[in-house]
């Protein structure tokens, strides 16, 4: 089983480094802002004397056990055990597993990147410029807010003009598997937008809306809320929205809405600068 996927069913939402045994700069320095932009919470283990820079939630040089090292940092990143990916580089090499209980298994990487790639699951991963939406990997230029813990994206078959997604960075697909703090972030992001954006699609009413899990309607893994300016008459029915959002929500697999035609990236970009900047922090 992919790591990403064992990461999503056990809800993983920090991941804990221990590399005492031996720590190369070159090697980590891709690796660790690609999990954090990821939305992952990381604590590192270091050998003493070794620099600590601020790509880190938590890190220590202090020598301690690996196991006292789990505590403190579960502590401190306020993330059980049971939740945590630990990650150990020892004279055998560079393994991984979830929480401290040995019968989830262990998993051995050849290097850094591929633990990395395996747990992020997508494309082009260890690139700032590119996010995910699921297992769909998602160019920078079509991202156009970013917050703590969420991000907003542009859509590929928008239902209405101004039509956005606004996502958790980290790749969970289920709204009720979030954390309290991403659950806040993640509307509080939807509202800043809605409130920058309603003028210029001269948009009076929005319409939120989240399809959490298969029987809702929802394809792509990853927690979404689409994001609509709503104008009088824009549906026959009201309610039709609803029937377009699903057809939406495959877009990537099926296409079910042929008559919403994919646009370019370039187009998307554009329109993503023009919100940037209407999301922009004064």
């Amino acid at each position: 089983m992919r790591l990403a996927q064992l990461a999503l069913e056990r809800n993983v939402r920090s991941v804990l480094v221990d590399l005492t045994q031996g720590f190369h700069a070159a090697a980590w320095s891709s690796i660790f802002p690609a999990l954090r932009k990821s939305g992952f919470k990381l604590g590192v283990h270091l050998p003493p004397a070794t620099l600590l820079e601020e790509c880190h939630d938590f890190a220590t040089t202090e020598p301690m056990s690996q196991a006292a090292f789990v505590k403190a940092a579960a502590a401190n990143l306020a993330v059980p055990t049971t939740r945590a990916l630990l990650v150990q580089l020892s004279t055998d090499g560079l393994k991984a597993q979830i929480g401290l209980d040995a019968a989830t298994g262990t998993q051995p990487f050849a290097s850094p990147t591929l633990l990395c790639t395996e747990l992020l699951g997508f494309d082009r991963c260890l690139e700032p410029s590119w996010r995910a939406f699921g297992p769909y990997p998602i160019r920078f230029s079509e991202v156009f807010y970013e917050s703590a813990h969420a991000v907003a994206l542009v859509n590929l078959k928008p239902i209405v003009p101004g039509h956005v997604l606004v996502i958790p960075k980290r790749r969970i697909d289920r709204f009720t598997h979030l954390d309290s703090d991403e659950v806040a972030d993640l509307w509080q992001t939807a509202q800043t937008i809605a409130r920058r954006i309603e003028a210029h699609y001269n948009a009076p009413s929005f319409t939120f809306s989240i399809q959490d899990g298969r029987a809702a309607g929802q394809t792509v893994p990853h927690v979404h809320i689409h994001l609509l300016p709503r104008r009088p008459g824009d549906f026959a029915k009201n309610d039709d929205i609803y029937d377009e959002l699903e057809k939406n929500d495959q877009r990537r697999q099926l296409d079910l809405d042929e008559d919403r035609v994919p646009r370019t990236l370039d187009v998307m970009a554009a329109e993503a600068a023009v919100l940037r900047d209407l999301c922009r922090d004064p």
